[in-house]
């Protein structure tokens, strides 16, 4: 294909995801309108209604599919980059990556990741597979100047032709859950009672608590309402309701977003070997969370999930979405009222790890084999 490939121009990186009007549709369209699974297992062990949202379903396998559509979506909008002519930086731990590099051979763009070295093989193997190229350093503190974050940055300065995505500061990135994985949630469970989820730039769990959050808003002044989720007025609230919709972050140990809730500052304990959740700063997308709690997941808690999920449910999640569904079960566990309604993330699968997840020496490395029974990490028996 010749010429400006440009995306649909109803589309911006802050609009609803382009509709199906046809009997087919592009790449891009197949972004979102995924699933949302119940998992049995889990709901009559605990007793709630337990869903997970099958964002592993996307076209680049991930929720990262989203942010990296709206994202180019708006820079293409705002005359940012042209089509054989640009160069899309980022820095990113993976799927991100991985949902740029699709979208950038889709319309032409040339795409540049810096990731830290300690990534899995495969999320490393899928960007190149693209056509991307990728530049691999070593993990530091966000103030080493070294750090991927700061060299996607510095890289895409030295291009004419380069575009700094900055997935963690841009507003594209919660807009896309605001406008597109917030309503799905609502019209596939409108009688949804907590959404909890882990942040890494924070956009899924600022874009769909603030959604959610607008919903509760609306509900509590005027309950018999019956508009349409995508008919309410997208404007996050100023005060939360305290009777609808909950939600929550989960954070893996290591991280430093569970302590500045709670005490507004950034400290850390132990350590985690999920990718692509948890940070130790601030972002202007998890600014726009609204949130009524925060919790922690240790990566035994996870990974026995994980286990638990491939033997119980037949789906082999990733690590990240393992984390979020203990978190969700926790937090299902204390609730004295049952048979309510938990909604969480399911980031991507676990096949995207499997170099490390089938390795029976990394599992011994990281203490992760032999895990307790899921039952007993939960207290249930």
């Amino acid at each position: 294909m010749s010429g400006h490939v440009k995306p649909n121009p109803k589309t911006t990186g802050g609009s609803k995801m382009p509709t199906h009007t046809s009997s087919f549709i592009t790449l891009p369209q197949a972004i979102g309108q995924t699933p949302l699974l119940l998992i049995k297992s889990l709901s009559h062990l605990l007793k709630q209604n337990i869903y997970l949202k099958a964002e592993f379903l996307n076209p680049g396998g991930s929720v990262k599919d989203r942010a990296a559509l709206s994202m180019i979506q708006s820079a293409f909008d705002q005359g940012q980059i042209k089509s054989h002519i640009s160069t899309l930086y980022e820095g990113t731990a993976g799927n991100t990556g991985i949902g740029l590099a699709m979208l950038a051979a889709h319309y032409h763009l040339g795409c540049h990741i810096f990731m830290p070295n300690n990534q899995s093989q495969e999320k490393i193997d899928l960007i190149r597979a693209y056509g991307a190229e990728v530049t691999l350093v070593p993990p530091t503190g966000f103030s080493d100047p070294n750090h991927f974050y700061h060299q996607a940055k510095n890289k895409a300065s030295q291009d004419s032709n380069g575009y700094w995505v900055n997935q963690f500061e841009n507003p594209n990135n919660y807009l896309a859950h605001y406008n597109t994985t917030g309503p799905e949630i609502y019209s596939q469970c409108p009688l949804i009672d907590v959404f909890a989820c882990s942040a890494g730039t924070g956009g899924t769990i600022g874009g769909v608590s603030s959604f959610l959050k607008g919903v509760s808003l609306s509900q509590s002044q005027s309950q018999n309402s019956q508009m349409s989720p995508l008919h309410i007025n997208h404007n996050p609230p100023s005060q939360l309701p305290s009777n609808q919709i909950k939600c929550y972050l989960i954070d893996p140990y290591g991280s430093g977003l569970y302590s500045w809730y709670h005490n507004q500052e950034f400290k850390s304990s132990g350590s985690s070997v999920t990718e692509g959740i948890g940070i130790m700063r601030l972002t202007e997308n998890f600014k726009q969370a609204k949130l009524d709690g925060a919790i922690q997941v240790t990566d035994t808690e996870t990974f026995s999930m994980l286990e638990f999920l491939a033997h119980n449910e037949g789906l082999f999640v990733g690590p990240s979405a393992a984390l979020n569904l203990f978190g969700l079960s926790k937090l299902a566990i204390a609730d004295e009222q049952k048979n309510k309604s938990y909604v969480t993330i399911g980031c991507d699968l676990g096949t995207r790890y499997q170099s490390k997840l089938f390795s029976q020496s990394w599992l011994e490395k990281n203490n992760l084999n032999n895990l307790p029974p899921l039952s007993k990490l939960l207290g249930l028996f």
